[in-house]
């Protein structure tokens, strides 16, 4: 029996005491990882590896908002006041904390969340003939994550 239910997550992000709500959140994952090096010898039968450094990723995808994505892309625009899209924007290499809830319930208040301080790498919109425009950010971690279950959200760092 599954103990969480994705319809009590959430997703927040959280710069220089800004936080914004990744609305219309359909699925967010992380991928916690470790590099390995191969220490294979030439008589070896089987192959031998070490653990190198950890390292961890995130994806989030939401319905792409009419007001446009929660993490702005536009940059200044030009005289005339239209918004040019700039490589990455206002996204590049700013720093803040992914919060990924599996449980996000004020009312006891109780939170099941992952979270660690990243940067948002990429902001994907995109566009179904058959579904509702998505956006899709890809984060890379910034140091370690962290699980926490406890009644407030977590301190931003």
């Amino acid at each position: 029996m599954a103990k969480f239910h994705g319809k009590q997550a959430a997703i927040y992000w959280d710069k220089a005491e800004s936080d914004t709500n990744l609305k219309h959140g359909q699925n967010w994952t992380a991928t916690i990882s470790q590099n390995m090096a191969e220490t294979t010898a030439m008589q070896d039968v089987w192959k031998t590896h070490i653990g190198g450094v950890a390292n961890w990723t995130a994806e989030v995808t939401c319905h792409l908002d009419t007001a446009g994505t929660d993490i702005p892309v536009t940059g200044a625009g030009s005289a005339s006041g239209s918004g040019v899209v700039q490589p990455m924007g206002a996204i590049n290499d700013q720093r803040a904390s992914l919060e990924l809830y599996f449980k996000f319930d004020t009312v006891t208040p109780t939170y099941q969340v992952i979270w660690g301080n990243a940067v948002c790498v990429s902001v994907n919109p995109g566009a179904d003939a058959d579904g509702v425009a998505s956006v899709v950010y890809s984060f890379v971690g910034i140091g370690e994550i962290s699980w926490e279950t406890a009644s407030s959200r977590p301190t931003v760092t």
